[in-house]
């Protein structure tokens, strides 16, 4: 009765639990042994154990995905920071860092600047904008900052980075 209110108060079907045409009741008589019994009743614990963890592990990937469509959409603020993708998801921001780190292998921080280091390359292969206003285009505030940034990225500054790009399709 208590593995059947379980599952019902998680809105998991009965029969993913308990097996199709399961009629809600079982009958001691059902069973050779007590220890038949037993083992009937933890097969029907492990797998109430399974849906859960999938439901967590669901959860888990769709506030990770969450979070990357919402850094997507905001790499360019230079106010982005963990505790405002947090506010967005109703995370609290030790539980976001944790969950965000074991799924995507790295930190929010090194995340976001992998992000707006892809659009910097981007821009910098694509455009004739100054340095300066890439940096402000993907969410730097300081351009030296940002060069220093692209370097540790990328090996290279952003205006040879630049010139070796376009030397390299020309």
């Amino acid at each position: 009765t208590c593995l059947i209110k379980l599952a019902r108060a998680a809105d998991i079907p009965i029969d993913s639990v308990f097996g199709p045409g399961f009629s809600g009741a079982v009958q001691l008589t059902d069973f050779s042994s007590p220890e038949e019994l037993g083992h009937w009743v933890e097969e029907r614990c492990l797998r109430l154990q399974t849906v859960f963890g999938q439901r967590r592990t669901d959860t888990t990937l769709r506030a990770v995905d969450k979070a990357r469509t919402f850094i997507a959409q905001h790499y360019t603020d230079t106010e982005l920071s963990v505790e405002m993708l947090c506010d967005h998801l109703h995370l609290s921001p030790a539980y976001f860092s944790t969950l965000f780190k074991r799924e995507t292998g790295m930190s929010f921080t090194a995340y976001v600047t992998n992000v707006r280091m892809d659009a910097a390359a981007e821009l910098l292969r694509n455009t004739d904008e100054k340095t300066y206003l890439i940096a402000q285009q993907i969410g730097y505030l300081d351009p030296n900052y940002f060069s220093y940034v692209f370097k540790r990225q990328y090996g290279t500054s952003p205006s040879k980075y630049r010139a070796e790009h376009r030397q390299s399709t020309q």
